[in-house]
């Protein structure tokens, strides 16, 4: 009814401007200007309901929420205007097109097979019959939100038609499992660009994601992350640099790793692994003409075979990607770190044989894959396939930027000038929004989770980083203040009065809140991180004695022994064990005594 409302208006508007250059009559170009001004003002009336209603929905409807600020932000939306081959293109199907060709050329065709087949000392693996309870439980972990893919059939219709889904799901699983083939239908995946780095307007700047069936969809793998990663590499640099040795790592990013996973090796290190014949077909089956399409903004590419990698998006992708790649780093006798394709080999060197040693499994990973970025430290010169790796004075670690220093002080400048930009859009679109929640929420959500990402890594010792961060935060409670009361804070108003008004935490009692859960989630199996767990003692105190912390903190003779992980999380509980015990509380017990205390 209101579009209807809306397309009289303009209608209505346009018959005296249409007099008006017929006649050119002053009292016809009046009444226009009338017109358009009532027109201008319904539109901006009809906006600001909706923008209520969005704002009022957001508990019941949160994703018509995110899609509004998503609107606004406009981070997602792929230019009009594409660059390809040099070529600039703007018609929507030519740009599909050439992003699936782009695409396409990410596949290598499978190599002969030469990796030894010799097998484990294991039975022959083999999968059961698949029960209803198998499906319904399996259905009940579909998120509601799921993104459906070319069958279109969204995981929220899946979960709440769960029992007339269960025995035909049940039923073609088991003639799967029965015949050794996969149905070619759920083969097929849509993909999404997604921009990755540089100029928007570049197609090669873009990776693929794929959308594939709600009926093959799988989650992340528990109690690992980048943050997990991250804390061990850094405890490992802290614990040499504090004992006055220096550490040479080096950085790869396996070229498209997943789209380049070549079947037949693959298949023949499963039966190495002792998967049964028929298993082996039945992922034979799967792995072959797979078959994708680009769909951007309504308009769908031709299909193109994907002739390599595991399938993105699947339950068995992860899967598949670590066993191919597990013995790559099983063979190497260097501590190492590998999180999706990026993979990280480090050492401490107080010798030319530790160099020597360093560079011998540099050349065994070179003779396996290809790579697209690497780095080297000081004095040795190593080399991959005869070239010399470029030394980098800082390089991005998953997101969190490591100097040679390992002072993170360029990593705390740019996430605080990435949050000042955030908090920039973030008051430009509160200005829609009445509501102080929905501020916070989007402060929270845009500008907050910049500026604590991985903090247990990089967390601060020094004010002047720590007050740079400070800073982001106290122009937003500056401006919310100002919406509450009509008047910015005088100038020096203390920090904990306005957090108190605003009702937010301080980013420095934020981080040791953090590093406390880490804590928490390592010793409660949470959290997968033997590196780290490895390097913390339980302290045994004597009868009597007056120290009564659970962990033994040793001795630490820099500042950056001081603000390793370890120590950070350790000093930090410290402080709250009179009132935590990580042993026996939960995570919101947590949460809520640093909520009060701050």
């Amino acid at each position: 009814m209101v579009q209807q409302e809306l397309d009289y208006s303009v209608e209505k508007k346009n018959r005296p401007w249409r007099r008006y250059k017929t006649t050119g009559s002053v009292y016809d170009f009046e009444t226009f200007k009338s017109l358009r001004r009532c027109f201008k003002a319904d539109v901006a009336a009809v906006y600001r309901e909706y923008v209520r209603r969005v704002n009022n929905d957001i508990k019941t409807d949160p994703k018509k929420f995110w899609s509004f600020l998503n609107s606004k932000n406009n981070s997602s939306s792929i230019p009009a205007s594409m660059v390809y081959n040099n070529a600039t293109i703007t018609d929507p199907q030519i740009i599909v097109d050439s992003f699936a060709d782009h695409f396409s050329k990410s596949f290598t065709r499978d190599a002969a097979s030469t990796l030894s087949s010799a097998s484990l000392p294991y039975d022959n693996l083999t999968l059961t019959r698949v029960s209803d309870d198998d499906v319904l439980k399996a259905i009940k972990c579909l998120k509601p939100n799921m993104t459906s893919g070319p069958d279109e059939i969204p995981s929220l219709v899946i979960r709440d038609c769960a029992a007339v889904f269960a025995d035909p799901l049940c039923f073609l699983f088991n003639l799967i499992l029965n015949t050794s083939c996969y149905p070619m239908r759920l083969k097929t995946s849509a993909v999404r660009p997604i921009h990755k780095k540089d100029d928007r307007s570049e197609i090669t700047n873009y990776r693929p994601i794929a959308l594939i069936s709600n009926f093959a969809k799988h989650g992340f793998t528990k109690c690992r992350s980048t943050e997990t990663n991250l804390v061990s590499i850094s405890q490992y640099l802290s614990d040499a640099l504090d004992n006055h040795s220096q550490v040479y790592v080096v950085y790869t990013d396996l070229s498209k790793a997943f789209d380049r996973i070549d079947h037949g090796l693959l298949l023949i290190k499963l039966e190495s692994f002792g998967f049964s014949d028929s298993l082996v077909e039945l992922i034979r089956s799967y792995l072959s003409d797979r078959f994708m399409y680009v769909g951007v903004n309504g308009y769908a590419s031709k299909s193109f075979k994907q002739e390599s990698g595991v399938p993105q998006g699947s339950v068995l992708g992860p899967l598949f990607f670590n066993i191919f790649i597990n013995d790559l780093v099983d063979d190497l006798d260097v501590p190492h770190l590998l999180f999706a394709d990026d993979m990280k080999i480090y050492l401490t060197i107080d010798s030319i044989d530790d160099a020597l040693r360093l560079q011998g499994c540099i050349e065994e990973i070179s003779r396996r894959f290809s790579f697209t970025r690497k780095t080297k430290p000081l004095l040795f010169d190593y080399k991959i396939n005869g070239s010399i790796l470029t030394r980098r004075e800082s390089i991005r670690d998953l997101g969190v930027i490591f100097d040679s220093k390992l002072s993170f002080g360029e990593n705390i400048r740019t996430i605080a000038g990435t949050a000042f930009r955030a908090l920039g859009f973030v008051l430009r679109a509160g200005r829609e929004f009445s509501d102080v929640a929905t501020l916070k929420l989007l402060y929270i959500t845009y500008v907050r989770s910049r500026l604590e990402y991985a903090s247990l890594v990089w967390s601060p010792i020094y004010d002047v980083h720590s007050s740079l961060l400070e800073r982001v935060q106290r122009r937003f409670l500056k401006n919310v203040v100002f919406m509450l009361n009509g008047a910015y804070p005088p100038r020096g108003c203390p920090q904990g009065l306005l957090l108190g008004e605003v009702g937010l935490q301080s980013l420095l009692d934020r981080r040791m809140e953090h590093s406390v859960i880490f804590l928490f989630k390592l010793f409660r199996g949470l959290q997968e991180c033997p590196h780290v767990l490895e390097r913390i003692s339980l302290r045994v105190s004597r009868s009597g004695s007056r120290v009564r912390s659970v962990f033994y903190i040793g001795r630490r003779h820099t500042d950056i022994g001081l603000k390793s992980p370890v120590s950070r999380m350790l000093r930090n509980y410290q402080s709250v064990e009179a009132h935590i015990d990580i042993f026996c509380c939960s995570i919101s017990q947590i949460k809520k005594f640093f909520s009060i205390s701050s």
